[in-house]
């Protein structure tokens, strides 16, 4: 499938019914169901494939999670665990075990049953709370790979390197001086989408445009910057956010490994053909 086809694969998947008693049915055709395949995807095709999974994991009385989910976290396990990125990982170190645990979170109940709670309770809560632990490792990761993309500007501890000024959807202005820190997640999504090559900033806007199709009165970074802060202080808890920013996370470290993974990408996906047909 071209970069389009799979934009419209998302728009026309969903047919929904509406019964008398006003219960809503959502049917969704999956792309693996097509038999599309993720690791065959150019990156600006697996860009736009993971952009429309978001728009439907936001959707009203759907299912938020599905094969093609699945199937995306393990091939992007698979590549993150590779030799070919190892070197990309030796100064983010962090990055790559917050990944490689957020995308467990997403995987961890495949092929699993809550029966194993008979056995092991203590597993079984984790695998039925695989939702709410995702839901907070999502944020430092974000914060990690966006700090990576403004790496001109900022460093990993949000100390900036070089002052800039954000302008908001509001039209409220924030700088930030050089030598002080930046805190803001908000803010710093604001710069990635300033400073972004014309790849990012292009999938960054299709990412807000369908966030506002759900939430029409708040921008998603101020709606991020709302969850995160809510969550990490203890007052709320969003089990049904951690799929929807892990997807957007992939979308930032594509954008930061673009060569690496455009040239590794054939003998990544051959190890991985292997080990799918030795897993059988």
């Amino acid at each position: 499938m071209t970069e389009r086809e799979i934009e419209n694969w998302f728009d026309q998947k969903w047919e929904s019914e509406t019964y008398s008693n006003g219960t809503i049915v959502t049917n969704c055709r999956m792309l693996i169901d097509a038999g599309v395949r993720f690791e065959d995807m150019t990156i600006e095709e697996l860009s736009s494939a993971i952009i429309g999974l978001a728009k439907n994991t936001l959707r009203p009385f759907a299912t938020s999670i599905s094969g093609d989910h699945i199937a995306l976290w393990e091939w992007a396990y698979f590549v993150i665990s590779s030799d070919e990125f190892a070197g990309f990982f030796d100064n983010q170190k962090e990055i790559k075990s917050l990944l490689q645990i957020s995308l467990t979170c997403g995987l961890v109940a495949k092929g699993q049953t809550l029966d194993i709670s008979t056995n092991n309770p203590v597993l079984g809560n984790y695998i039925r709370g695989k939702d709410l632990v995702l839901a907070y490792t999502v944020f430092p990761l974000l914060e990690a790979l966006t700090k990576l993309t403004a790496s001109t500007y900022l460093d990993c501890t949000g100390n900036v390197k070089l002052s800039f000024t954000v302008t908001k959807a509001n039209g409220n202005i924030r700088k930030h001086d050089q030598n002080k820190i930046c805190s803001s997640l908000c803010d710093v999504l604001y710069l990635c989408q300033d400073i972004g090559d014309s790849c990012l900033q292009n999938y960054l806007q299709k990412f807000q445009q369908n966030f506002v199709e759900n939430e029409p009165t708040i921008h998603l970074y101020e709606k991020i910057y709302e969850w995160r802060n809510s969550s990490l202080h203890g007052e709320s808890n969003y089990p049904c956010i951690g799929a929807y920013l892990l997807l957007l996370n992939l979308l930032f470290l594509l954008s930061n490994a673009k060569t690496l993974y455009t040239n590794h990408q054939e003998a990544i996906k051959a190890r991985y053909e292997e080990q799918q047909r030795s897993a059988g």
